[in-house]
């Protein structure tokens, strides 16, 4: 046995055997499980872009949220990102650099 076995619970119960357990209880049975294994579609999902991933999102959440999703910086927070960033220049037409997906 490795200490990591050691120093686990002996109550602790695995997801698998939970999973199983729960299984057992509600009646399934490995042909209930085919039968789901046949009807999934197995295409691989397109994946979704920054605008669906983030953009969509923070529109939806704007609407549905509008009181809540936008407040005003507190102005210590907004003096403390003033004297941290008034040495900083920043080309905003500059390419960036290293790897960056987007």
């Amino acid at each position: 046995m490795t200490q990591d076995r050691h120093s686990r619970s002996e109550t602790r119960q695995r997801l698998g055997s939970m999973l199983a357990e729960q299984s057992r209880r509600i009646g399934l049975t490995n042909e209930d499980i085919d039968a789901l294994e046949q009807t999934r579609d197995r295409t691989p999902a397109e994946p979704l872009s920054f605008e669906e991933q983030v953009l969509t999102r923070l529109d939806e959440d704007f609407v549905q949220r509008s009181e809540q999703s936008v407040v005003a910086m507190p102005a210590a927070l907004l003096d403390r990102a003033t004297v941290l960033t008034q040495r900083m220049e920043v080309d905003l037409d500059a390419e960036i650099e290293g790897d960056v997906t987007l």
